[in-house]
């Protein structure tokens, strides 16, 4: 009965302490991260933050071992990302990427860069 109980009590404990959550090398900071999705196999990750790097402007993808600009970013925080037609379209409060105009508020990435969509938002709350 006691070989029973131990059993049970070092199964339940691995299992319990199996499952560990790891953080990224790179730490987003404040604010921090609103959304992040999977687009053509590749972790993106959106928000307001800063970053231990100047490259990464809030928006990102991890490569599998550290991670990399999407593009050159933008300024302005990015506030959601959707898939829609193949295409990554994102919102947020940011006015030009690249000095592409017509970027305000709303882009879509092709999967190698960003282009308008539309005159881009000009209304709204910020």
């Amino acid at each position: 009965m006691i070989m029973k109980k131990l059993f049970c009590f070092l199964l339940l404990y691995q299992i319990g302490y199996g499952q560990v959550w790891k953080p990224f090398i790179l730490p987003f900071l404040y604010p921090g991260v609103f959304d992040f999705r999977n687009f053509n196999n590749q972790l993106l990750v959106a928000g307001d933050y800063t970053a231990d790097s100047s490259t990464l402007n809030n928006i990102a993808r991890w490569d599998g071992s550290d991670w990399q600009p999407l593009d050159s970013g933008m300024l302005g925080g990015v506030y959601a990302m959707e898939e829609f037609n193949g295409e990554l379209h994102i919102g947020g409060y940011f006015y030009n990427i690249n000095n592409i105009l017509n970027t305000r508020k709303i882009a879509r990435w092709d999967g190698v860069t960003f282009h308008p969509l539309a005159k881009g938002i000009t209304s709204g709350v910020r």
